[in-house]
């Protein structure tokens, strides 16, 4: 039995409870960054580049564990069953659809594809995701996993091919479609198009929150984060994901947020700068002036390229626009 999970988070507790079988973390975060590839050869030394630039890791040793988790998932078919452990949020969505594409193979051979998903756990009052379970939780859900359908596997790749699209109009397909075999996947796709600069402002959903949080009086940049988590339906952010979705705003010519202190990168996770919105953050969040034109970097939101100075996708309550 092979366990495929988007993280180490639950993996020892699996032990913990008994539950028999490899399990194995694949847990390149395909909800940021580029994606402008399906073919996971031509992908993954891309990803390796872009998850170095943005989080300071060093390129060969992080290739090497994509390397070894997309191992185990090419060799899956030697598995008598093969389990997926994902909840709702867009991190794993991301994560489940690209796997279901490569795995989808496997409900026509002898090998078993199962999924554990869920939005909610009973007595939780705020269910975030499977990593706040214990070893006896997860034991309680692994009798309750499903199998993949045909249904499945086609959701999952229309959705990678969107996914991987140089545009986003296949995504908002998606997105506006209430009812998939996939039940979380709607409003996973849904939140990763609020990403796309808003119309207005020129600001994704979450460099929005971030600036309209630092906005109510000096903050630090932890506490941005945790207010902003609060925000969300379904949280989905790491920690460091929010800090370099952030910290463009606080550079080039106009920056949206200064900062006093030193950032956190792969090396100062101790740092907790004070953040406060400048007067061009404030004529931002007031829809005065547009964040594209005032020195936003190039950045991408799955297989889109956003490049300030050209034609730019714009998102706003569920309707696409091009600049």
């Amino acid at each position: 039995m092979l366990h495929l999970r988007c993280g180490t988070d639950i993996l020892w507790k699996l032990d913990d409870a008994g539950i028999p079988g490899r399990k194995v973390s694949w847990s390149d975060p395909l909800c940021q960054g580029p994606v402008p590839f399906a073919d996971r050869e031509r992908l993954r030394p891309v990803r390796a580049k872009w998850l170095q630039g943005e989080f300071g890791i060093q390129n060969p040793s992080d290739l090497d564990d994509l390397v070894e988790a997309d191992h185990a998932v090419d060799t899956a078919g030697e598995h008598d069953e093969v389990v997926l452990w994902f909840e709702a949020d867009l991190f794993d969505q991301a994560i489940l659809v690209h796997l279901l594409d490569r795995l989808g193979h496997l409900i026509d051979t002898r090998t078993s594809l199962t999924l554990v998903t869920l939005h909610e756990m009973p007595g939780m009052q705020r269910f975030i995701g499977l990593g706040q379970l214990n070893s006896a939780q997860l034991a309680s859900l692994f009798p309750r996993r499903i199998p993949v359908t045909r249904e499945m596997v086609n959701a999952a790749r229309e959705a990678w091919k969107a996914w991987t699209a140089p545009t986003p109009e296949l995504l908002q397909r998606i997105a506006a479609v209430e009812s998939n075999p996939l039940t979380y996947l709607p409003a996973a796709v849904e939140r990763l198009l609020q990403e796309l600069p808003a119309p207005r402002t020129g600001l994704g959903r979450t460099e929005h929150s971030g600036l309209e949080i630092s906005a109510r009086g000096p903050t630090t940049l932890f506490d941005a984060f945790c207010a902003s988590q609060d925000r969300e339906e379904r949280p989905w952010l790491g920690d460091s994901m929010f800090f370099t979705t952030l910290l463009p705003l606080t550079r080039g010519p106009s920056p949206l947020i200064a900062s006093e202190g030193t950032w956190p990168g792969s090396t100062e996770h101790g740092e907790n700068p004070r953040l406060t919105v400048t007067p061009a953050g404030r004529s931002v969040l007031a829809g005065e002036a547009d964040w594209q034109a005032m020195g936003a970097p190039s950045r991408w939101v799955a297989g889109t390229e956003l490049i300030p100075g050209e034609s730019v996708w714009r998102y706003a309550a569920g309707q696409l626009s091009r600049d």
